[in-house]
């Protein structure tokens, strides 16, 4: 149940833009044995590291490393996996090229123990280029949790949106990508601190792994403005969305308050009345 124990009781997610915020991978590892592995090998833990400019490419490079142990207790030789968004790179066997983040979560998930997905971004994210943050050798969460990592250099990251190019970007999803989470919430409303210039613009539209590869379809458009509410709380009027969709705001004018306050909006959904 959600809230106060009612299944459509409404609740928040958070869209802002910072370095810091709002990461376009969730990540998890299993300590459990796989089906084939050698019983005398056994999983000690696995790591992730984040190169923004991974060598000879200067774009984005994630190195993933899993440790083993014997059965004794020794250490035994790592196994790494090098993921590179654009062809090119050097001081490493690269595993794989994956220039978006759809081809860089197969890959992960191809990885005995790991599970990936697509977090606030949307499949087609490009990662080839350098437009992110630099995460030093982490471990990945192996408590049934994930680890929330590949945040965007926000000041850099840019994207082209409606034939307007060089537009800053922030994104939030709802809903995780995959089969479980694809029930309807209604979309109540979207508020609280936006941006005013730089042809601000919000749109929600779907972001379902089935559909990779095909344009968006866009369920909501909509002007920003600096002091936000952009539907209304009307659960009665309320659109529903079938999950999972992504909230994007972009404008051409800086969001992390470089130039303009950090926008702070919130996503207001409550789960649809069956």
């Amino acid at each position: 149940m959600i809230g106060s124990g009612k299944a459509q009781a409404p609740f928040t997610k958070r869209l802002t833009c910072t370095d810091t915020s709002m990461g376009c991978l969730a990540i998890g590892y299993s300590l459990q044995p796989e089906v084939g592995e050698d019983p005398q090998v056994v999983k000690s833990n696995a790591t992730i590291t984040i190169n923004e400019t991974g060598p000879g490419s200067t774009k984005l490079r994630v190195t993933i490393t899993i440790e083993h142990k014997d059965n004794e207790g020794t250490a035994l030789a790592d196994v790494v996996y090098v993921y590179d968004g654009l062809a090119g790179g050097t001081g490493a066997t690269v595993t794989a090229i994956t220039p978006d983040l759809k081809l860089l979560v197969d890959q992960l998930n191809l990885i005995p123990g790991i599970t990936a997905f697509a977090l606030n971004a949307p499949h087609s994210l490009s990662l080839a280029t350098d437009g992110f943050q630099a995460l030093a050798e982490t471990q990945i969460r192996n408590d049934h949790k994930y680890l929330e990592c590949l945040h965007r250099d926000v000041s850099s990251s840019q994207v082209t949106v409606e034939g307007t190019a060089s537009k800053y970007v922030a994104y939030v999803r709802v809903g995780n990508p995959e089969p479980r989470d694809r029930g309807a919430l209604q979309l109540l409303d979207v508020f609280g601190l936006g941006v005013a210039t730089g042809t601000p613009l919000i749109r929600v539209y779907r972001d379902d792994v089935e559909d990779y590869g095909s344009d968006p379809e866009v369920l909501y458009r909509g002007v920003m403005t600096a002091a936000q509410s952009l539907i209304g709380d009307n659960k009665l009027e309320a659109s529903d969305i079938i999950c999972p969709f992504i909230v994007e705001v972009t404008s051409t004018t800086p969001m992390d308050g470089t130039s303009t306050p950090v926008i702070d909006l919130n996503v207001k959904v409550a789960q649809s009345e069956i």
